[in-house]
């Protein structure tokens, strides 16, 4: 419920030319409390109990509220958006056609990401510690990649920064797969385990202050709405990239995972290439969304 709201506000708030970082900076927010809460409420919770990480939470989204209040300008109230209107808009090709990718793109990260400890452990043959270290890398890139979503989205456009974004995020995840045959523990394999994971984590995060972007250019007039359609399409994503992850290991192997998460990239890419096509009669997007 927050996160397309927090979107379209930033958007609304930041001037055209700022559009993407505005709304980069709101994911961005998201993956700094990704990589800072899990290990702080562990933290808090093996210290004080389980209990006092949630009294935590509430402490947290206390002070926020506050926060919202003293600090955060009026808005504009967006039009009321009805469900027919939610399924006008996502029966729009050029809406649909990115949610799609949305979709395929937080797919083919979660097919691999599901299981990334035993994958991780097969390649590198680390134990917890190292485990968590190779994670905190993989969430310290995200930062990085979702800031760069927000410029490209801003500097270059909307296609060829995708485009670029897809052939990256394609051939990181494939790179687990080929890692598979060297052995465990080489350097070789941690040294490409690691560019993998930074490659992945640049890529995957910049996907969707991009993917905001071309919604609001494509539909400015119901930005709350696009932007709550191309949040579910992200868990729908999450979803299905799991249930895909599971059934690469079930009916192959470890090393199936990232072929399959590479596949749903490239499926992702095609969309782009084929299904971007401002259709027959919708209002053209500004040049930097092109």
């Amino acid at each position: 419920m927050l996160t397309p709201v927090a979107g379209a506000v930033a958007a609304d708030l930041a001037s055209p030319e700022k559009q993407g970082r505005a709304l980069s900076l709101v994911i961005g927010g998201m993956t700094v409390a990704w990589v800072v809460g899990i290990p702080l409420g562990t933290l808090v919770g093996d210290e004080f109990g389980w209990r006092a990480s949630f009294v935590m939470v509430g402490a947290l989204a206390a002070v926020a509220a506050v926060a919202v209040a003293a600090v955060l300008p009026d808005v504009e109230n967006p039009p009321v958006a009805g469900l027919r209107s939610m399924f006008t808009l996502a029966g729009r090709a050029a809406i649909l056609a990115v949610l799609g990718i949305t979709a395929l793109g937080v797919a083919a990260g979660f097919v691999v990401l599901t299981y990334i400890r035993p994958l991780l452990e097969d390649l590198t043959g680390y134990g917890g510690g190292g485990i968590g270290a190779l994670l905190l890398v993989f969430g310290l890139a995200s930062i990085a990649g979702n800031s760069l979503g927000g410029y490209w989205a801003d500097r270059r456009g909307y296609r060829g920064s995708m485009g670029g974004i897809l052939v990256v995020l394609a051939l990181s995840l494939l790179s687990f797969s080929l890692l598979t045959g060297a052995d465990a523990g080489s350097t070789a394999a941690v040294l490409g385990a690691v560019a993998a994971l930074v490659a992945w984590s640049v890529a995957g995060f910049a996907i969707i202050p991009l993917q905001q972007y071309r919604l609001i250019r494509t539909a400015p007039e119901s930005r709350n709405t696009v932007l709550s359609l191309n949040a579910s399409a992200i868990y729908l994503g999450q979803g299905a990239g799991s249930i895909l992850g599971s059934f690469a290991l079930g009916y192959g192997s470890i090393a199936a995972l990232g072929w399959v998460g590479a596949l749903c990239a490239g499926v992702a890419l095609i969309l782009l290439l084929t299904g971007i096509r401002r259709a027959k009669g919708e209002p053209a997007p500004e040049r930097a969304a092109a």
